[in-house]
């Protein structure tokens, strides 16, 4: 849900953008990202990837989980609580688009 509501994100850009297409290649090579585990990032580039674009989370944590390095619970809590705020921002986007909106045609 997460990687869901972060892509739709990217297309309500468009409320202001007129090509976003790009973007969302940019958002595909950063999810390369989610290959490599997450102890292998360190300082600001590990915050960034956890939480404003959380593309880390997707393959280490269920991976933390089968070999047992976290709690199911911490993870649970953690990513409940990223799909709130992610899916508080694309409501805040979808509203303010709206309102931006200009119908072309």
């Amino acid at each position: 849900m997460i990687y869901i509501i972060s892509n739709f994100c990217i297309s309500l850009l468009s409320f202001w953008f007129y090509e976003v297409n790009n973007m969302f290649y940019i958002y595909d090579d950063l999810m390369k990202f989610a290959k490599y585990p997450d102890v292998i990032y360190s300082g600001i580039i590990r915050k960034v990837f956890m939480t404003i674009i959380p593309v880390i989370i997707f393959s280490s944590f269920p991976a933390r989980i089968l070999i047992g390095l976290s709690n199911l619970q911490e993870i649970f809590i953690y990513q409940a609580i990223l799909l709130l705020v992610f899916s508080g921002i694309s409501l805040t986007l979808w509203q303010r688009g709206l309102v931006k909106y200009q119908g072309r045609g």
